[in-house]
């Protein structure tokens, strides 16, 4: 039962009511004002009734309240300790289970789905699927290698519908920016000023937003000869 402040409606999410053999299974959902007043959902007063994972929500109306089915989405909230989380690799439930703590951390080389598992004390069980799309980003290149993608060094992916704000800077080992693109699909081909640069390790900074999130990533390269 969800109690809402900024509108005073009330909402009633039911994960399971079976039939019992009390009454006959009659039962009665709804608010209940005082021992002689309330309102009820239609066809469920002191009647035979089941539910399986549905929601209610009661609206102030006057003296009384409009009811009405919405979606069921209930906010998952549990006391500490009354909650079980699992983690799996490749699905749920055939997949891997890799851990069974609140959050965890994973460094894929390819491409894969995670599944969160949370179980509450009544049995209840909800999942949530993370979807990770790993982006090979080469550690060395030579500008003058017979092979075309080896002649640049870029990321090897299109942009994706969802990154924005896109930005990849190349520092030498004097911390002097070299190179800067805001170009998913430019890559630096080992010059600076229209000079070869030398042979060495270099630095790449990647910034861009994924749904928001602003996100950095930074990492070495080798400029081969």
């Amino acid at each position: 039962i969800v109690l809402n402040e900024s509108d005073n409606s009330i909402v009633n999410h039911l994960i399971n009511k079976p039939a019992c053999g009390y009454l006959d299974n009659a039962a009665t959902h709804g608010l209940n004002y005082d021992n002689n007043l309330g309102c009820y959902v239609p066809g469920r007063n002191m009647t035979s009734w089941t539910a399986f994972h549905e929601s209610w929500e009661f609206f102030p109306n006057g003296n009384n309240y409009d009811i009405t089915q919405i979606t069921y989405e209930p906010e998952v909230i549990a006391p500490a300790g009354k909650i079980s989380w699992e983690w799996y690799k490749g699905g749920y439930p055939d997949g891997e289970l890799i851990s069974d703590e609140k959050t965890v951390t994973v460094n894929p080389l390819e491409n894969n789905t995670y599944t969160a598992v949370i179980t509450l004390c009544g049995g209840e069980t909800y999942t949530d699927d993370v979807h990770i799309t790993v982006i090979p980003i080469p550690n060395a290149f030579r500008p003058t290698s017979n092979i075309g993608a080896n002649r640049e060094f870029r990321l090897m992916a299109e942009q994706h519908a969802n990154i924005e704000k896109f930005r990849m800077q190349i520092y030498n080992r004097w911390g002097q920016l070299i190179f800067e693109t805001d170009n998913v699909n430019k890559g630096w081909d080992g010059t600076y000023k229209g000079k070869a640069c030398p042979m060495g390790l270099y630095v790449w900074i990647i910034y861009y937003e994924d749904d928001g999130e602003k996100i950095t990533n930074k990492g070495n390269v080798t400029l081969l000869k």
